[in-house]
């Protein structure tokens, strides 16, 4: 029986998970803050009784260089502007499983950058050089 430590590895991981599906289902828009750090808001109102309350939900996802060759990605999430996990890159604490952080950072900086089209257009202008051997 997994502990509850192990359990919160897994949830954590779903959460990931389910941001990278979100993301690639273009349910979350992600924008650039600077640097190596996306951002994206979610924001729900209920209604109990009378009263309307709302709750913004921010996700934070993060790119750090550790070396020159090694870099650490972190996502946090903060419910009304209060932090309420962070979840990094690398071996999960309390597991053997793999974070996906780092493949959700990738695919947010895809889209959010537009990088494929840009290097769709660098493919482009390359293959239209002719060398001496095609004219």
């Amino acid at each position: 029986m997994p502990s509850i430590l192990q359990l919160q590895d897994l949830y954590n991981e779903a959460l990931v998970r389910e941001l990278i599906e979100k993301t690639k289902n273009c349910a979350l828009v992600w924008t650039h803050e600077g640097g190596t750090t996306f951002k994206t808001t979610q924001t729900k109102t209920d209604l109990v009784g009378d009263i309307a309350t709302t709750v913004t939900w921010a996700f934070f996802i993060t790119k750090t260089q550790i070396t020159n060759l090694t870099y650490q990605y972190s996502l946090d999430a903060k419910k009304d502007d209060l932090p309420v996990l962070c979840v990094e890159s690398g071996a999960l604490p309390n597991t053997n499983r793999e974070s996906q952080v780092k493949e959700l950072y990738d695919i947010v900086e895809l889209i959010t950058l537009d990088l494929d089209k840009k290097l769709k257009e660098v493919i482009n202008f390359v293959q239209a050089i002719e060398g001496c051997r095609e004219t």
